[in-house]
């Protein structure tokens, strides 16, 4: 995990050369904030959706090895999302 760096908030979106970017506000409700709250939360809906297609696959006894190959990518991708808004939030806990 990042450690949160002095009243920064580490965005859910790297910078142009793929390091973390971060936010120096006090504002929670600035448009930047509001914009990497929805990209949490978008990004939280789609692990619910990749988890959701992934058990529709392993229940269905028809499934292919490669679609069983494809909902663990999913579920791997679903995971790794989750942790980083789990991650991200932690972060923003801890420097309160």
């Amino acid at each position: 995990m990042t450690e949160p760096i002095g009243g920064l908030r580490r965005l859910p979106w790297g910078g142009p050369d793929g390091k973390a970017a971060y936010l120096l506000s006090d504002d929670p409700g600035g448009l930047l904030a509001l914009m990497a709250d929805s990209a949490e939360e978008r990004a939280l809906e789609t692990s619910r959706d990749d988890c959701a297609r992934a058990l529709a696959l392993a229940d269905d006894d028809a499934v292919s090895r490669a679609e069983l190959r494809l909902a663990v990518r999913w579920l791997a991708r679903a995971v790794d999302e989750a942790v980083n808004v789990a991650e991200l939030r932690g972060e923003r806990l801890s420097a309160d």
